[in-house]
């Protein structure tokens, strides 16, 4: 179902009992802009690969938001409600967002038949729920304008204000309009009709509200009014904000139902999706990969899975090197032939391939073509929910069960992975957002810090061969380019010790010293540009405040993905961790 702002509101309802009543559910992104590949490494660090992909998140934005609810139907398998959000960033108060566009991706969206005109004129807006909270707080408890300094045409400007209200309310017109030329003098006269003195006896009081005439121009009304009527008038402006809020909040609201329904979430290849949610619905993302961690695990309580590190971690034999989600998604899927290969090396038959009916409203991504749709949010998520599906049912087939005709796939199978984000261009097997990052050998890593500025790969290279190190891969580092890494491709030949001791003792260049991974990380933390753990931040929604539902406590019986056991969990830590609210 395609949703934007002129349907949204008549949508949501439904969506919610959807999404209370589902099994699991699975999300995908569009953006305006990818970055800049180039600029990752494979040997980053996790922290190194967060933070350029965090400055991408900041630096677009998101305009299409894909949720497919997938809810077991006994024998008939899932039934599928997918929706297509077009999502647009609209100016509300103080809350204008920059987002830049890259032409690459807005070439590649045009080519995918992405329609432009629902993105910007169409778009559901959002507001991150951390400026929401901001804004209505304004709202509940409006701060005193404080006092503000008047020169000496402003006090002439307020005492011909108040000698006009003064004869009004001497007189029997119900209202008054006070012409301003401008804000602040808007701002001076609110403040000085606020203290005006109140009057005595049985005489009614008045309240202020800023009105527009035919010519497009702003003045204040005053309207006489009793006190009853005056706390009515307050309490109806108040409830207008509100409305307005939950309007401007838009989409934001769907992500807030998504983390209090503590479902269960697939992903594809999702560490950039991820830092996009969080920056665009939820709060500026944190500088420290540990903070952007706590926050994740505090939106997703009821766990992540991501389909393409399962697949990496569990099948890459049966794939090959083909995982992108159309691929996957066709052969894991919908190829008749790849599934009774698999199903016939464990001595099953295909009666295992899981079935997905499709909602009405849904039937077109049941009906299309494998992949042909491919792109677009929402059928991006049915694919991602169909693969996580299969891949539960070919884990528990893997692991020796045989579960009886149409009986849902155990999510208990999907706990060693729950959490695992696939890193793509690296040799870390996933990053871990619910617990514990592995921990990755990288003894073979050797650096050459503070290089003369003409010493180039062609000069490192020959010093490795005088070292006699067989194969090594050598990169120039840092903006001016002297720092390289050597990257010795085996280690058999000379144990970690020699090597260090040939580069040090054979390196030609006087002020080049040589370190090796752990202490070039070292010196990197310590270096004033190096990187550092940012401020603890707090998420404007609480896991301390969110109503849990019944059995929500990492139960595999609910159908809920357990966070394991040693991941901090959604709650604030003594340093003021990231927490939902």
């Amino acid at each position: 179902m395609e949703v934007t702002q002129e349907n949204f509101e008549r949508v949501l309802p439904t969506f919610k009992d959807l999404l209370d009543g589902c099994t699991f559910l699975a999300m995908d992104l569009e953006f305006t802009g990818l970055g800049m590949n180039r600029n990752l490494d494979y040997y980053d660090t996790l922290q190194e690969r967060y933070t350029k992909l965090s400055a991408t998140a900041k630096s677009f934005t998101v305009s299409q938001v894909g949720v497919a609810l997938f809810t077991w139907d006994g024998d008939c398998g899932y039934q599928v409600h997918a929706y297509n959000f077009y999502v647009f960033p609209r100016p509300f108060k103080s809350w204008d967002k920059r987002f830049t566009c890259q032409a690459s991706s807005m070439t590649y969206l045009a080519e995918h038949n992405f329609d432009f005109n629902k993105f910007f004129r169409d778009g559901i807006s959002f507001l991150p729920l951390s400026e929401k909270e901001k804004i209505r707080k304004s709202i509940e408890e409006p701060n005193d304008r404080g006092h503000i300094s008047l020169s000496k045409t402003d006090k002439e400007y307020l005492e011909h204000v108040k000698s006009v209200v003064s004869a009004w309310r001497d007189g029997n017109e119900q209202t008054l309009e006070l012409d301003s030329s401008n804000s602040y003098q808007r701002l001076i006269c609110y403040q000085a009709l606020e203290r005006f003195p109140p009057l005595q006896g049985d005489h009614v009081g008045f309240y202020v509200e800023k009105a527009v005439d035919e010519r497009n121009r702003t003045f204040l009304k005053l309207t006489r009014a009793s006190a009853e009527q005056i706390k009515s008038w307050k309490d109806n402006v108040q409830e207008q904000k509100r409305q307005e809020l939950e309007f401007a909040a838009g989409f934001s609201r769907v992500f807030e139902m998504i983390s209090r329904a503590a479902k269960p979430v697939a992903i594809h290849n999702g560490m950039l999706d991820l830092a996009y949610m969080a920056e665009n619905f939820v709060m500026p993302i944190p500088d420290a990969w540990s903070d952007f961690k706590d926050c994740i695990s505090s939106m997703f309580p009821g766990g992540i899975a991501d389909t393409k590190y399962v697949v990496h971690s569990e099948f890459s034999s049966l794939v090959g090197n083909g995982t992108s989600l159309a691929e996957l998604y066709q052969r894991l899927v919908t190829d008749a032939e790849t599934m009774e290969g698999f199903f016939d090396s464990l001595g099953t038959s295909a009666h295992w391939k899981m079935n997905f009916s499709f909602a009405e409203d849904s039937s077109a991504y049941g009906e299309a073509e494998p992949g042909k749709l491919a792109h677009e949010a929402g059928y991006d998520a049915v694919m991602t929910g169909c693969l996580l599906a299969q891949l539960l049912r070919m884990l528990q087939l893997k692991s020796g069960e045989k579960p009886a005709l149409g009986m849902e796939p155990s999510l208990m199978h999907g706990l060693p992975h729950v959490g695992r984000i696939f890193v793509g261009q690296s040799d870390h097997p996933y990053a871990n957002v619910f617990g514990e990052d592995p921990v990755v050998d990288r003894s073979h890593l050797f650096y050459l810090q503070n290089l003369p500025q003409n010493v180039g790969i062609s000069d490192v290279r020959d010093l490795c061969k005088t070292c006699q190190l067989g194969s090594v891969g050598i990169s120039l580092l840092g903006r001016d380019r002297r720092i390289a890494q050597v990257v010795v491709q085996d280690m058999s030949i000379h144990s970690f010790h020699d090597i260090v001791r040939m580069l040090k003792q054979r390196c030609p260049w006087s002020d080049c010293h040589v370190d090796s991974y752990h202490s070039y990380q070292e010196h990197q933390l310590r270096s004033p540009t190096g990187k550092r753990s940012g401020d603890h931040v707090r998420s404007p929604l609480s896991a301390s405040k969110r109503p849990r539902r019944a059995g929500a406590t990492a139960d595999f019986a609910t159908q809920t993905f357990a966070i394991p056991p040693h991941n901090k969990g959604p709650v604030a830590s003594s340093s003021g961790g990231c927490v939902l609210m």
